[in-house]
C-alpha cells in the first residue's frame, strides 16, 4: 500500500513542477499531456486553487456551465472536509463521445469519480469543458433499483398495421422487434408513440399507448407483439407511412442480469474492489 501511495505522490510532485517552473505564469500546465492535466486537476481541487484550475478549463473557467461549477465546488468541499480520502488512480481512457480524464478517489470502501471532459482537437491541446463529481457506490445502487432498459440491445425494427377501406382507421397494429440482450426475455414493457406529419416542421402526437407482454423472446430472435389499442382506432386522416412517424420507447425488460453487465458504475465498483483485494490497498 505504501509503495502505491508513494508512486502516486511522486507523479503528482513531478507533474506540479511542470506548471510551477515558469515564474511569468506560475501555473503553466502542459496541456498536451492528459495524465499531467489529471494530476493538476486533482491538486487544484484539493488545494482549492483556481489559479491552477483556470489553466485547465476552457476560457479560463469563464464559460463553464452552472452544473460544472456546482460539481467542481462539491468536489472541493468534499476533499476539504474529508482529509483521509486517497487518490486511487487517474485514468485518461477516452470516452466514446469526447475525451475524458477520470480521477478516482477512495475512502474506506466507498469510491468517487471526478471526471473532466474535453473535446479533442487537431492541435492535441486539451482544455476541459465539463466536470462531474460522483459517488460510484451510490450510482451503482441507483442503477440496481432502476428498471432494466437495454435500449441498444432491444431493437424496434418496424411498425406493422392494417387499415379499413377508407384508410383513416387502424384495423390492427403490431411491433416487430429483435432481442440482442443475450438473454431470453420473459417480460417487456414499452411505449408506442405515433406522430402525424402535418408539415415539414409541424408534427403532432395522435396515438400513445403503453404495452406489456410476457411473451418469451429468445435471444437473437425477432418477435411480433400486438398493440391492442390500435384495433379499430380512428386516426382522422389518411393513414400512410409518409404521413406519420413511429417513436417506440423501451421502459423495462426482464429478467434483469447482474448489474455489472449493464451499469458501468457497478462495473467500476466490482473492478476496484477486486484491485483493492489483490493489491491489499
Amino acid at each position: 500500500m505504501k509503495k502505491y501511495y508513494l508512486y502516486l505522490l511522486c507523479i503528482l510532485t513531478l507533474s506540479s513542477c511542470q506548471y510551477k517552473a515558469d515564474n511569468t505564469n506560475a501555473y503553466k500546465v502542459d496541456n498536451t499531456n492528459a495524465y499531467k492535466i489529471g494530476a493538476a486537476l486533482y491538486e487544484g481541487i484539493l488545494r482549492d486553487n483556481n489559479e491552477i484550475l483556470k489553466e485547465l478549463f476552457i476560457h479560463q473557467m469563464d464559460s463553464l456551465s452552472k452544473q460544472t461549477i456546482e460539481e467542481l465546488n462539491n468536489a472541493k468541499a468534499y476533499l476539504k472536509k474529508n482529509k483521509n480520502v486517497q487518490l486511487f488512480k487517474i485514468d485518461t481512457t477516452d470516452h466514446s463521445f469526447a475525451g475524458g480524464i477520470s480521477i478516482f478517489l477512495k475512502k474506506g470502501k466507498v469510491f468517487y469519480e471526478i471526471l473532466g471532459i474535453y473535446k479533442p482537437d487537431s492541435t492535441k491541446h486539451v482544455k476541459l469543458t465539463h466536470l462531474t463529481f460522483k459517488n460510484i457506490n451510490e450510482q451503482c445502487e441507483r442503477d440496481k433499483k432502476e428498471p432494466y432498459t437495454p435500449i441498444s440491445r432491444v431493437v424496434f425494427k418496424k411498425l406493422i398495421w392494417t387499415t379499413d377501406f377508407q384508410g383513416k382507421t387502424f384495423k390492427s397494429g403490431a411491433i416487430e422487434l429483435q432481442n440482442y440482450t443475450g438473454l431470453d426475455i420473459n417480460y417487456i414493457k414499452f411505449r408506442v408513440k405515433l406522430k402525424q406529419i402535418k408539415s415539414y416542421r409541424d408534427t403532432e402526437f395522435f396515438y400513445i399507448q403503453t404495452v406489456e407482454s410476457q411473451k418469451t423472446i429468445y435471444k437473437g430472435d425477432i418477435a411480433i407483439i400486438e398493440i391492442p389499442g390500435m384495433t379499430e382506432y380512428y386516426a382522422g386522416f389518411k393513414i400512410d407511412e409518409d404521413e406519420f412517424l413511429f417513436e417506440p420507447e423501451l421502459i423495462e425488460v426482464k429478467p434483469k442480469p447482474e448489474p455489472e453487465s449493464y451499469s458501468y458504475w457497478c462495473e467500476f465498483l466490482k473492478d476496484f474492489e477486486k484491485e483493492v483485494n489483490e493489491k491489499n490497498i
